[in-house]
Formats: structure tokens, C-alpha cells, sequence
């Protein structure tokens, strides 16, 4: 998996720039917004992220934000957290002496 920059990357990378198309034009607008979106959960991973929260860090309404992550990321957020959780207990269970009960209180 990438991180949160890589990840609206891997579709925004596709993205012809130069196209005006509504389809196009809609991603290259909301590019900005989901990147500081996905920094936004990578920084906070250890929190209890509300959609609220996480729609405010791209100012857009919480259906609006869901919405475009999805189409932006092909996961919804809740798969994107869930994914960046068990990446996050994965590399703490590799590089540290933590059991498995100190990374899941994490």
C-alpha cells in the first residue's frame, strides 16, 4: 500500500490535464482537497477519525468528501483507514519489541 500522497496519486497520475472534460475537471479540483484529506488520517491513525473531522481537512461536506474518495481512491475511507491501520501494526510488529496487545491499544 502507498502512502497518502502516493495513494489519490495513483489515480490522479492518469489524470490528462489538459482535458476540460466535466470528468476530468471535477478530479483536477478535488486533488488538492483529498491529498490534505489522506495526510489528515496518516498523521492521526491513532485517533477515532470521524467523517466529519476528516471532510472538514478537505472542505467539503461529509457526503461530498465520501463521495469523492471513493472515486478518487476506489476504496471507501473506512477501507482506506483499515488499511493504513494493519500497514501501521504490521511495520510496528516488524521493527519493535511491542506485543500485540500494546500495537492493537495503539
Amino acid at each position: 500500500m502507498h502512502g497518502g500522497g502516493d495513494y489519490v496519486g495513483l489515480y490522479a497520475s492518469g489524470i490528462n490535464w489538459t482535458d476540460q472534460s466535466e470528468d476530468c475537471t471535477y478530479l483536477k479540483n478535488n486533488v488538492k482537497p483529498m491529498r490534505a484529506a489522506l495526510e489528515f488520517i496518516d498523521e492521526n491513525l491513532e485517533l477515532p477519525l470521524t467523517l466529519n473531522s476528516i471532510a472538514a481537512r478537505a472542505s467539503m461536506s461529509p457526503t461530498y468528501f465520501s463521495a469523492v474518495f471513493k472515486k478518487m481512491n476506489s476504496v471507501s475511507v473506512w477501507e482506506y483507514i483499515k488499511i493504513k491501520r494493519i500497514e501501521k501494526a504490521v511495520g510496528l510488529l516488524k521493527t519493535t519489541t511491542l506485543t500485540k496487545l500494546d500495537i492493537a491499544e495503539r
